[in-house]
């Protein structure tokens, strides 16, 4: 009987270790197209909508009544090459008193994590206003940390001319909106697999009991 009880465990744990992989099958199965974004194979391409809030602790602004605050709205997409590895294109504008802009950049991401990216970019910016002193061009480099563009921390350099502005902020993408729908998704995906691998393991572990019950019978 012991050996049998022993038998129908393993078998049991067998059944219960396919089924957690079922579980997450679903959350793994690879996306065409992703509003939140996630690494390859979850996702192919994503989409990017990127709202950020930044400020100013380092660099001088000309004139008067300029904030050390300042917001960037952009669009883009990203396409997932490797499990680790995404490019992507986006352009927006910059929402600042002294220096507004369009943004055009490239961005390269690495996944360490499912849902974690880090994140290097460059790009042009493009003078929209008439403010004195500020040249028609400048640079912008970035990096960020992100969790599936539901909301990042950045560090930004911007180069105007001669002057040359460090921001700290913070951004929140498209899956600010998704995302907890998204992560409950895969959450329970999870849970029903775990709940019927429980569910098959308690079958499994009975029988032996119910035959060796029968043949004292």
């Amino acid at each position: 009987m012991s050996a049998a009880c022993d038998h129908g465990r393993v078998r049991a744990a067998v059944v219960l270790a396919v089924m957690l992989t079922a579980g997450h099958a679903h959350a793994e199965a690879e996306e065409g197209l992703c509003a939140l974004p996630k690494a390859y194979p979850a996702c192919r391409v994503n989409l990017l909508f990127d709202v950020g809030i930044r400020t100013k602790p380092i660099g001088k602004t000309p004139g008067e009544g300029s904030s050390p605050l300042s917001s960037t709205l952009e669009l883009g997409f990203m396409i997932n090459f490797a499990p680790a590895t995404s490019i992507a294109i986006s352009g927006g504008w910059s929402f600042d008193a002294d220096y507004p802009a369009g943004l055009f950049r490239p961005r390269y991401r690495y996944w360490p994590h499912r849902y974690l990216a880090l994140e290097a970019s460059a790009g042009v910016l493009i003078k929209r206003g008439d403010e004195l002193g500020v040249p028609g061009a400048g640079a912008l480099f970035e990096l960020a940390v992100t969790l599936s563009d539901i909301v990042g921390v950045t560090a930004t350099l911007e180069r105007w001319g001669d002057t040359t502005l460090a921001m700290f902020g913070v951004r929140f993408g498209f899956g600010a909106l998704v995302g907890p729908a998204v992560l409950c998704s895969d959450l329970y995906d999870f849970r029903v697999g775990y709940d019927y691998g429980r569910y098959v393991m308690n079958i499994a572990s009975m029988r032996p009991q119910a035959r060796s019950a029968s043949s004292r019978l």
